[in-house]
């Protein structure tokens, strides 16, 4: 597979993630369904442990992202923190707060420090080089270095 066909195919696998967590976010029945499956006393702490878990894995997984495109991806997950919680606002049974958009940027950090103590795909690229190229290849040692191994 070319590194282009990857590199496609690692945008539309995240950017089919976003377009789901955009989903559960603006959809009426989400609350209804977390309602029937998690008890009274913790929906809060549930709710909350999911926009932070949620973001901070979007912003994680876009380490893998093209190298282009990362901070583009992490831009928009900024703008898609904000902008979710002002749409919810128009969403029957749901409601969006100054606080909800925070626990998402905390996410976001969050996911960027993990990337970041993950290594390699942050930062030298998808491929292992810097800017998402292929790192240097090592060329098998010719007979002149193992002439010099030897002595």
């Amino acid at each position: 597979m070319s590194s282009a066909t990857r590199g496609w195919l690692i945008w539309a696998f995240w950017l089919a993630l976003l377009a789901a967590w955009s989903f559960a976010l603006l959809s009426p029945t989400t609350p209804k369904a977390a309602a029937q499956l998690i008890p009274t006393t913790l929906r809060f702490y549930a709710a909350k442990g999911l926009h932070l878990t949620a973001y901070a894995f979007l912003t994680c997984l876009a380490a893998w992202l093209p190298a282009g495109g990362r901070w583009g991806a992490w831009i928009a997950l900024l703008l898609h923190a904000a902008i979710t919680e002002w749409l919810q606002t128009f969403v029957p049974g749901r409601s969006g707060s100054v606080s909800d958009v925070l626990i998402n940027c905390t996410g976001i950090g969050l996911g960027l420090l993990a990337a970041w103590s993950l290594g390699p795909p942050l930062r030298d690229g998808p491929l292992g080089g810097p800017g998402g190229q292929p790192g240097p290849q090592r060329q098998a040692p010719d007979d002149q270095d193992q002439a010099a191994v030897r002595l």
